[in-house]
């Protein structure tokens, strides 16, 4: 979505994981990191 492709449920597992780890670890996820970051990060891989 961020990098212009088709929405698809890839999206939806990725965001998911993303709560379930916030929600187990209470902590956040890449606190060294920045939004954009991590949002680059994301676009790239």
């Amino acid at each position: 979505v961020l990098n212009g492709q088709p929405y698809n449920r890839k999206c939806d597992v990725y965001s998911f994981g993303i709560c379930l780890w916030e929600i187990y670890c209470c902590e956040m996820p890449y606190p060294d990191l920045s939004f954009a970051e991590v949002s680059s990060a994301v676009v790239r891989q």
